[in-house]
């Protein structure tokens, strides 16, 4: 499960570099807010599902992405289809 934070974050390219991160000093920390998907992505990580669906629940279409995310991480495809 690691590896697919990773990704996600590199792919977002959050520290500016676009370079490897470390997942594990990523995870210690919550992301500032500044990018508004990577809050909840951080909450799933850490084990929250509830508390990061709740945040991507809004409808804002800059989360629908995370939002069809976390329910694909469920397998709940039916309402993965933002």
């Amino acid at each position: 499960m690691k590896l697919q934070w990773v990704i996600l974050y590199n792919s977002l390219q959050l520290n500016g570099k676009g370079d490897n991160v470390d997942i594990d000093n990523f995870l210690s920390e919550e992301p500032d807010g500044s990018n508004p998907a990577m809050s909840p992505l951080w909450w799933q990580a850490k084990g929250d599902r509830d508390k990061a669906h709740n945040m991507v629940q809004s409808g804002d279409e800059n989360n629908n992405w995370v939002h069809a995310h976390l329910h694909r991480i469920e397998g709940d495809l039916s309402n993965a289809a933002y």
